[in-house]
């Protein structure tokens, strides 16, 4: 919101992102990103904001920092910028996390369709280079390899939820970590996504925490 229709618009609109956890959580960072500079004031005023979010979780007695993130959905450019911002935030640490996605709003590089879709017509990923940004970053491996992606698009689609059509949501891993499963659940109408679920190894190395 703000968008039609207008009865579902009454009342205070709050939106946020957050990490549920079965372990403590023991720190929180959350970096808000910028709006799309571009619109006038009443859009920025309206918009929510994108942002990254780090938490440190407590794992017997071992503390592993996990990245959750939400990038801009409809201007391109200001997703690329969001990207990068993510990128030197990431690379700035210590010590890596343990893994960092989320909703990062852009299709895989070889996906065979990034334009023309039947549903949401005006999104166009064909020279979006959010993804070959995040890839850059050193130290981590997206938990579904472009060999198993082209193998079989359709099994990483998680959007829309009710009638998935591509892929916009990933999980990276450090290297220290190994996958041991991944798979997307189809839940219906949970959500207008659906979860990319992952299961790890956790590393023996201690990351750093927030």
């Amino acid at each position: 919101f703000p968008y039609w229709p207008p009865e579902k618009q009454f009342g205070r609109v709050d939106s946020g992102g957050a990490v549920l956890s079965r372990f403590p959580i023991v720190g929180n960072q959350v970096t808000l990103h910028p709006k799309p500079l571009h619109q006038p004031w009443w859009y920025q005023a309206f918009y929510l904001y994108r942002y990254s979010q780090f938490v440190a979780i407590d794992i017997d007695g071992t503390r592993y920092v996990v990245g959750n993130n939400h990038l801009e959905a409809f201007d391109a450019d200001n997703r690329q910028q969001q990207a990068t911002k993510l990128k030197t935030l990431l690379e700035s640490r210590s010590s890596p996390l343990l893994a960092w996605g989320g909703d990062l709003n852009t299709v895989p590089r070889s996906a065979s369709q990034k334009s023309r879709f039947p549903i949401y017509t005006d999104d166009d990923y064909e020279v979006d280079e959010t993804l070959p940004i995040l890839s850059s970053i050193t130290g981590y491996s997206e938990v579904v390899s472009e060999t198993a992606y082209n193998a079989d698009e359709q099994r990483w689609f998680t959007f829309p939820g009710h009638n998935p059509e591509r892929r916009l949501d990933y999980l990276f891993v450090s290297r220290d970590a190994r996958v041991v499963s991944r798979q997307v659940v189809r839940t219906g109408d949970l959500s207008d996504h659906l979860p990319l679920v992952v299961r790890i190894r956790l590393p023996k190395s201690k990351p750093d925490t927030p």
